[in-house]
């Protein structure tokens, strides 16, 4: 069992949709168990309540694995998404940078002689 730090709570809260400490809600850190926790508790208490209690617990930590697990996969293609937008973001700054040059120098070196007429004359 351990208690849960400051962010830990908002994060909690953020996540499960709790009352924050303005309206109501807890006013002190809580303490809570890690899975090996509740395995431990549910092999120390005697109590009929508290054995279904604990695997209450252990089921909801089986049930947040599952569903961690289920998102995996969706995390690792938001990252690649992610690292995709990034390398296209570094294409298209050199691909501006390129064009600018190309323009402030065709700009620049504009022809001062016109060219002559293209194609044939008929001389009568």
């Amino acid at each position: 069992m351990f208690q849960l730090t400051v962010e830990e709570l908002d994060n909690l809260r953020f996540q499960s949709g709790t009352s924050s400490l303005r309206h109501g809600g807890r006013r002190y850190l809580p303490y809570v168990f890690t899975e090996h926790g509740v395995a431990m508790l549910s092999s120390i208490l005697n109590s009929e309540i508290a054995a279904q209690m604990s695997i209450f617990i252990v089921r909801a930590f089986i049930k947040m694995r599952e569903s961690l697990d289920q998102y995996k996969d969706l995390s690792i293609k938001i990252g690649e998404i992610e690292l995709r937008q990034k390398e296209q973001g570094t294409l298209l700054v050199h691909v501006h940078s390129v064009v600018k040059d190309l323009i402030g120098k065709s700009i620049i070196e504009k022809p001062t002689e016109p060219k002559g007429k293209i194609g044939f004359s008929v001389d009568e």
